[in-house]
């Protein structure tokens, strides 16, 4: 027997997996999370919108800044409002406390990282990350 033949029984039911045809019209009560149904044309709830768009900017800030890049911050609470304003320092110790602080501030912890890493870059690039988020 080769080894390309079941050397076991087949299981007696096998379903094919099926993707939805894009044609096919969607489904009565499939409506996609954040819209709201009391109306008979569904319209978004703002306050979600803006809630999902928010979250979508602070992701794209976290996975292309550098320095976030370095920390790997993971939520640890719930989102919060808008956290103080960043100092400013020329000192690049201070800075990377302030920059842990406002991650605390925001319910988010630093993953593990390599201290010679964030250390590293210059501390224009850690004032930059840190006031990113504050002018958008």
């Amino acid at each position: 027997m080769s080894r390309w033949e079941w050397g076991a029984k087949v299981p007696a039911k096998w379903t094919a997996l099926k993707a939805p045809d894009l044609e096919e019209e969607p489904k009565e009560g499939q409506v996609p999370a954040g819209i709201k149904t009391e109306t008979s044309t569904p319209t978004w709830n703002e306050a979600d919108l803006e809630f999902r768009y928010y979250r979508k900017e602070l992701q794209n800030f976290m996975t292309h800044n550098p320095i976030m890049r370095i920390l790997q911050p993971t939520q640890i609470g719930d989102q919060t409002g808008p956290v103080t304003a960043p100092a400013t320092t020329d000192n690049k110790l201070e800075a990377i406390k302030i920059l842990m602080n406002l991650l605390q501030e925001a319910s988010l912890v630093a993953g593990a990282f390599d201290a010679d890493d964030l250390f590293r870059p210059d501390l224009r690039i850690l004032q930059l990350s840190m006031k990113e988020r504050f002018d958008n």
